[in-house]
């Protein structure tokens, strides 16, 4: 019994590492059905995450930019801010 609970907790980081996210986002938990449930797991404050097919995933700027942590419809909608932002996709990015 102990080797096994042992082999399962040496065998989690490299399964966590391993699970990749479809939208190019970092993996952050598994087992969701909503969005809402990926919340508790995120890396930084401003991350957006989602749930993708039951994986919790961090959702990347399309410009490779930093996620600010605000939504938006128009690029307008992210000011005020020190650094350039844009609107992509619904995400305020630098």
């Amino acid at each position: 019994m102990t080797i096994i609970v042992l082999t399962i907790f040496w065998l989690l980081p490299v399964l966590a590492t391993s699970i990749q996210c479809m939208n190019g986002g970092e993996w952050v938990a598994h087992a969701c059905t909503m969005d809402a449930q990926c919340e508790p797991y995120k890396i930084k404050p401003t991350d957006h995450v989602v749930c993708l097919d039951s994986e919790c995933c961090t959702v990347p700027c399309s410009n490779n930019g930093t996620f600010t942590g605000k939504t938006c419809g128009t690029s307008y909608d992210c000011l005020p801010s020190a650094e350039n932002v844009a609107c992509l996709t619904g995400l305020c990015c630098t």
